[in-house]
This record gives structure tokens, sequence and C-alpha cells, in this order.
């Protein structure tokens, strides 16, 4: 139960609900978004066929953002091991990075918006839809935030999840498939839910080990051991006198 008053408690829950909370956002938005067409007129027609879907499908995937950098923070803490840096936590970093890159998507989803307007050119607003796709401050924003922070960070956490086994391996197999799906098979509808779908069931796994934690555990510079405790040896046998 999320705790306002405990802050140990609070950073923790907030972390693991992120984790799910997020990328399930992502998948909801994707199946609701109705426009996927690569022909800019095409997508801009899409976009004016149902205006108030695509807004909803645009606020649920900033919301699923913001969602995600309290869970990507959460992995910088969970994947401490010893005193130095490790790849989980420079994954974390980068996912940071990704989802800050989503906060934006709705602010352009309202430029859409107003492309669409019946008071406006359609043909300008196409031109300029394309030509802001291609500008160079878009390519600077684009390939540091999204695509370092997403591709790049999935991909590495994916790496020290196999390698850290904090969580079952096959949930760090799955999210180096998702980068697969979604990066490299195509921007289609289909391939998309798939993919985010893949993310989601990679990273529950790292927002349920967080919410199993205590929250004296959390509070701990580093919440999970390297390794087991020992077992306690057992006590020698008393003899009788």
């Amino acid at each position: 139960m999320l705790k306002l008053s405990d802050s140990r408690n609070f950073s923790r829950t907030l972390a693991g609900i992120g984790l799910i909370a997020g990328p399930a956002l992502f998948v909801i938005s994707t199946i609701l978004s109705p426009a996927w067409e690569d022909d800019t007129a095409e997508y801009l027609a899409e976009v004016a066929d149902d205006k108030g879907l695509y807004l909803v499908s645009s606020l649920l995937f900033t919301i699923g953002g913001m969602f995600l950098i309290a869970g990507a923070l959460g992995i910088i803490k969970l994947m401490r091991r010893g005193r130095k840096v490790t790849l989980g936590q420079v994954a974390g970093f980068l996912l940071v990075l990704g989802a800050t890159a989503t906060t934006a998507f709705y602010v352009i989803s309202a430029f859409d918006i107003e492309m669409v307007d019946e008071a406006a050119n359609r043909a300008e607003m196409v031109a300029l839809s394309e030509r802001a796709e291609e500008s160079t401050a878009a390519l600077i924003f684009f390939i540091p935030y999204f695509f370092l922070g997403f591709v790049l960070g999935m991909i590495l956490l994916g790496i020290a999840v196999i390698r850290s086994k904090v969580v079952p391996v096959w949930a760090g197999i799955v999210l180096l498939v998702a980068v697969v799906v979604l990066f490299v098979s195509g921007e289609g509808q289909a391939m998309s839910v798939v993919g985010n779908a893949l993310v989601m069931v990679g990273l529950v796994p790292l927002g349920l080990k967080i919410l199993s934690l205590s929250d004296d555990q959390w509070e701990r510079w580093q919440p999970i051991d390297d390794e087991p405790a020992p077992a306690a040896a057992p006590a020698p046998p008393t003899q009788a006198v």
C-alpha cells in the first residue's frame, strides 16, 4: 500500500507501479491510436477522422512515459552492486532519457490536430509536417533521447537482467526480443502492439521485484545482496553431565 507519509514506501511503491503501469499504458495507447499510415497526407487524414481518440491515445502514451521515468529511477537503485556503476544502472539512466522524450508526444499530437482543422490548408500542412520530420532540430532531439534512451537502454537492461538474475532470466530475453520487434520489424500497428506488450512482459517482473521488497530493504544503500547470506552453522550438540 502506498504511504505518502513514508518516503521509503512512497519511492519503492511508485517505482514498482511505474514499471507496470508505464508499459501497460503504452500498449493501450498503441491499440487505441487511429493514425498509422506512412504517407503524411494519409496520416493526417486518419487524424482528422478521429481527433478525440488520437488525443486520448497520445495522452495515455505521455502518462505512460511519466510512470516509466519513476520506474527507471527505481531500476537504478535496484541494480546497485557494490561500489561500481553497473550495466543495469546505465540502462536505467538511458530509459529515463527515453521516457522523457515521450512527454513531448502529446504536444506534437496537439499540433497535428491543428493541422487538420477545417480552416487550415491541408496541402500546406502536409508540406509543413514533412519538413518538420526531416529537420535537423527534430533529429537532434529524437536521436539522443528516444533512440539511445529506448533502444540502447532496453538492450543494456536486457543484458543486465540476464547477467544479474535479479529477476528470472527470461525477462531479460523478452526485453531484447522487444527491441527487435519495435525497431527492426517496421512501424505498423500490429508489430507496435506486440513490441510494447513484450516490453511490458519484460518490465513487470522488475516492478514486482521492487514491490516485493520491504521498506527496510529499499532503504538500504544496496537493496539486494550480491550473494545470499550463508546459512547459520548448527549449534553443537550438548552433552548430558
